[in-house]
């Protein structure tokens, strides 16, 4: 029984020599300011994180001084207003840092610790009351976070912020003077085609004639929707309207028509006709030409190239297949940047890597999503999520 008995008294012993040096550990980090008063307000317990942080030595501190030392006086006389209109009764000094702990509240608040050369910086401080096995309050304990690269970091998000309003309403202006020469220019190309036609109907059929028209309705309407686009409102959300995905794919295709002809590569339309989906219309344009383009631009040599647009329901999403059978893309190597600005994974003098970056933010913009397949010499498999508007309609 005795020997039962030490072997019990050697555990717990152990156990708590444990817990103590993990306490210790806590007590003593080098990032945390944890200060200990008595109830009168003298310091008791002042740890290595207090020290690193305010520069006062734990000796200058422990029963000699009162928190107070660290703190913005202005800060204080502030807070103690505060307390005394809050609480009814007058809250001065020590007692504006404890008084709420004393009441049994808890208070966690951002304060300006000064430390001993008289450099400031801020801290997130949790007060809380030290109590016997009675109940009774013996002193206080002050846990203070240095709040300063969180400060910094916010500092930073603002500038970026700011940064990108200018940025943005540079682009807005922009996109104005831009939206209102291209329809100058488009109408006065539309009337002149027109004229021209007139003057020789024989021309008319003409296949290059009927391709430059259907490339000037399709100006004329690319031109429409950016004027929307800079006349939308913030909230893209309210912004989505239904769209035809065949339709869509359909224009596209007459658009690089030309182009896919002298490339000798076959653009194949399997979209459904009867799915739509919820965007923009511009930034519909814009992400399926830059699809199709890029299976033209990027088709291989050594066999006839082809590009073929499919189209399916998975749950809420219409999904648009775009399927070429070009150089593809190594995507153990460079999945991760695919996406990524000014991103170039093959020799093409016209690349610029910013595609697929424009691409992916407008697709997300309207609440869709991408995922790529791909294999070097093999071809690139391109799906996007589009919101399906029918689906969402009758949900509505």
């Amino acid at each position: 029984m005795y020997f039962r008995i030490l072997r019990v008294q050697k555990k717990v012993e152990s156990e708590l020599n444990t817990l103590n040096e993990e306490l210790n550990a806590i007590f003593d980090s080098g990032d945390v300011s944890i200060i200990g008063t008595n109830v009168h307000g003298q310091i008791t317990h002042f740890n290595k994180g207090a020290e690193r942080l305010l520069q006062y030595t734990a000796s200058e501190m422990i029963g000699i001084n009162n928190p107070e030392i660290i703190h913005l006086a202005n800060e204080v006389d502030t807070r103690s207003a505060e307390l005394s209109g809050q609480l009814g009764k007058p809250v001065t000094g020590f007692d504006t840092f404890v008084e709420l702990a004393r009441e049994g509240q808890y208070e966690s608040r951002e304060w300006t610790y000064v430390r001993k050369d008289g450099s400031m910086f801020p801290v997130q401080l949790v007060v809380s009351a030290i109590k016997d096995k009675d109940g009774e309050i013996t002193g206080f304990l002050g846990v203070g976070i240095d709040k300063s690269e969180i400060k910094k970091a916010e500092a930073e998000v603002l500038t970026l912020l700011e940064l990108t309003k200018g940025q943005n309403d540079r682009l807005k202006n922009f996109a104005h003077i831009v939206s209102h020469n291209l329809r100058s220019h488009s109408g006065n190309f539309s009337m002149l085609l027109q004229i021209f036609t007139g003057e020789r109907p024989d021309l008319a059929e003409d296949e290059y004639i009927q391709l430059l028209t259907i490339a000037s309705d399709n100006l004329t309407e690319t031109i429409a929707n950016l004027t929307e686009v800079v006349q939308m409102s913030n909230s893209v959300e309210l912004s989505l309207v239904p769209l035809n995905l065949n339709s869509i794919i359909s224009s596209a295709i007459n658009n690089v028509s030309i182009t896919a002809k002298e490339a000798a590569v076959e653009i194949i339309n399997e979209i459904d006709p009867e799915i739509e989906v919820r965007g923009i219309p511009a930034y519909m344009d814009s992400i399926v030409l830059n699809f199709i383009t890029n299976g033209i631009k990027y088709r291989s040599p050594e066999r006839k190239a082809r590009v073929t647009l499919s189209s399916s329901i998975v749950e809420d999403f219409a999904v648009l297949t775009i399927k070429d059978n070009g150089l593809g893309i190594d995507l153990k190597r460079n999945g991760a940047k695919l996406f990524g600005m000014y991103k170039t994974f093959h020799s093409n003098p016209d690349a610029r890597g910013i595609g697929l970056f424009i691409t992916k933010n407008q697709i997300e913009s309207v609440g869709g999503k991408i995922e790529v397949e791909s294999e070097l010499g093999e071809g690139t498999t391109f799906r996007v999520f589009f919101k399906n508007s029918t689906k969402l309609s009758a949900v509505e």
